[in-house]
């Protein structure tokens, strides 16, 4: 499949020099297998993109909700992780293009176009928890749950009175 199906994520941005437009976006499986490698498989997402283009740049804000599919690192189950993001991102005009930082991105005067699939991908990347635990076993705050096998601290517990009598002898 690969970067073809990112050409949905085109954008043109030739025309009025000054204006404002706003794109919406499906991000289902077909996105995720766009990218070589990618931990993310699927998702139901939905993107809305606002450009707002000047003289001098493009500023972008970026909207992105919906269900990502995670696999719990804990019990391998998958489960709907639900997220909602707001980004802005800006395209200054510049004689070549490059990724200035993580928020500018400098693209040529001459460019017809921007493509959005790479920044909405790594968007979503950030939004993935580092530790994927499964809800049935997260506090209602969220925090993941400790289990504590009470069984084996009882044992631990219960020294061998044999162990206890040595302990004396090194004492």
């Amino acid at each position: 499949m690969g970067m073809e199906k990112l050409q949905e994520f085109e954008i043109p941005i030739t025309g009025s020099k000054n204006s404002k437009a706003e794109f919406s976006f499906e991000i289902g499986p077909e996105f995720f297998s766009s990218f070589e490698n990618s931990l993310l498989k699927e998702g139901d997402l939905n993107a809305k993109v606002e450009l707002e283009k000047s003289d001098t740049l493009i500023d972008a804000k970026f909207e992105i909700w919906g269900d990502l599919r995670l696999t719990c690192d804990r019990s391998l189950e998958e489960f709907d992780q639900p997220i909602s993001i707001e980004k802005e991102h800006v395209f200054k005009y510049g004689d070549h293009e490059e990724e200035y930082s993580e928020e500018i991105t400098l693209i040529p005067f001459e460019s017809s176009s921007i493509n959005i699939g790479q920044l909405i991908y790594e968007f979503i990347g950030l939004e993935v928890p580092f530790r994927k635990v499964h809800p049935r076993f997260r506090n209602p705050d969220g925090s993941e749950m400790d289990f504590e096998f009470k069984a084996e601290a009882e044992e631990k517990k219960e020294i061998d009175p044999r162990w206890e009598e040595l302990k004396k002898i090194r004492n």
